[in-house]
């Protein structure tokens, strides 16, 4: 899939970890999408010419796509609503056992409880469980 995009929101789709552009939408894209390099597309080539930027971004569909569950997107959207909090902090009281079997993962990826939301990736969003 090809899609023309405004610059801004094409960089957040493609997003890595440990940037500021990382957010909900970047894991839930990748999740589902293998995002390959797309392009620039100048201003020049619209009439009458934006104010913004263009970009082209192609998509593939992975073979298999992995869909959050609805109460999930919704507890990662939030995390994101509160970036300068620690993960630690922002699952307390959201999870049965306030995060405790998750947090026990980020170890994995070199981070612990104090970490921000945008720090941690995308495959351990996906073994979040509400």
């Amino acid at each position: 899939m090809v899609l023309m995009l405004q610059q801004e929101a094409a960089q957040r789709y493609m997003a890595k970890p440990g940037t500021k552009q990382f957010g909900a939408i970047s894991i839930f894209v990748q999740s589902a999408f293998l995002t390959d390099p797309g392009h620039k597309v100048p201003a020049t080539c619209f009439y009458p010419a934006p104010d913004v930027e263009s970009y082209l971004l192609n998509l593939a569909r992975r073979p298999e796509p992995f869909i959050f569950a609805p109460e999930v997107k919704r507890l990662i959207r939030e995390c994101f609503q509160q970036r300068r909090k620690q993960i630690g902090s922002l699952l307390r009281g959201k999870l049965p056992d306030g995060g405790a079997a998750w947090l026990a993962l980020l170890p994995e990826a070199g981070l612990d409880a104090r970490a921000r939301p945008e720090q941690i990736p995308v495959a351990l969003w996906q073994r979040l469980r509400v």
